[in-house]
C-alpha cells in the first residue's frame, strides 16, 4: 500500500475560485481573502498588499506594445485570483508558492494590459527581483512560471511532517524509503536506502520533540 496522502498534504489544496474577482475591505488589515468562506482555513490563500509584504510585486499597467500582452499571458498559464479596489491584488498560482502583484492603473480584466514593475524600497529588492525575473522569462518563453527551488531548511521540515504522518500510520522504514524517497531498491547497496529512511525517522523525531523551535533554530 503506498500511502499517497503523504504527497498530497506537500501543496496547499486549490479551493476552486481561480478565475474569480472578489471586493476589498477597508478593515482587511493590509491584505484580503480571496477565497470562499467554506474553504478550510489551512488552505485559504490570502492577498497581501504591498504595504504589508515587501514580497509583493508593485506594478502599473500601460497600453500593450507587442501582439501579447503579459496580462494575458499570466492569466492564461496560471490559477489565479484577483481582488478589486484601489489597485487589484492579483495572486498566481505557482505551484510550491503564491506570487502576489499589486497592479494599478487599471483594470486587467477589462482589456489586455502590459506591465511596469516598480522595484520599491531597497530592502524588499531580494525578494521581488527574482520574481519579477521569473515573469519575464517565462513571458519570453510562452510558458507559466518555474516555481524556485524550496528552502532545504523548509524541505527538511517538510519531509519531517510528512515522516511523522507515515510513522503514525504505522509505516515501515521499507514503505517510507519507497514513498517518501521513492526508492524501490531494499535496503539498497551497503543499506544506503535503509540508511536514508532512519536519518528521515531521526529528523521527525527532532521535530516532534522541538516543534516549530526545532525549525526555527535550524535544527533539523
Amino acid at each position: 500500500m503506498r500511502y499517497s496522502g503523504w504527497r498530497d498534504r506537500v501543496r496547499v489544496p486549490n479551493c476552486g475560485w481561480s478565475g474569480q474577482q472578489h471586493p476589498t475591505s477597508s478593515r482587511a488589515g493590509g491584505f484580503i481573502f480571496a477565497e470562499d468562506p467554506l474553504c478550510p482555513a489551512w488552505g485559504a490563500l490570502p492577498l497581501w498588499s504591498a504595504a504589508a509584504d515587501p514580497a509583493v510585486l508593485q506594478a502599473t499597467t500601460t497600453r500593450p506594445t507587442g501582439n501579447t500582452a503579459l496580462s494575458a499571458e499570466l492569466l492564461r498559464h496560471h490559477d489565479w485570483r484577483i481582488a478589486r479596489g484601489t489597485n487589484d491584488h492579483l495572486v498566481l498560482d505557482v505551484g510550491s508558492f503564491a506570487l502576489r502583484i499589486d497592479i494599478a492603473g487599471g483594470n486587467v480584466l477589462a482589456a489586455p494590459r502590459d506591465l511596469s514593475f516598480h522595484l520599491g524600497p531597497a530592502r524588499g529588492w531580494r525578494d521581488r527581483l527574482p520574481r519579477i525575473r521569473s515573469i519575464l522569462s517565462a513571458a519570453e518563453a510562452g510558458r507559466a512560471i518555474l516555481p524556485p527551488p524550496p528552502e532545504p531548511g523548509l524541505w527538511r521540515a517538510i519531509m519531517a511532517l510528512r515522516t511523522l504522518d507515515a510513522l503514525a500510520a504505522g509505516a515501515s522504514l521499507q514503505t517510507i524509503a519507497r514513498d517518501l524517497l521513492e526508492i524501490d531498491d531494499w535496503p539498497g547497496p551497503g543499506e544506503s536506502a535503509k540508511s536514508r529512511a532512519r536519518r528521515l525517522v531521526s529528523r521527525a523525531g527532532r521535530l516532534r520533540d522541538g516543534g516549530s523551535l526545532a525549525v526555527l533554530a535550524g535544527r533539523l
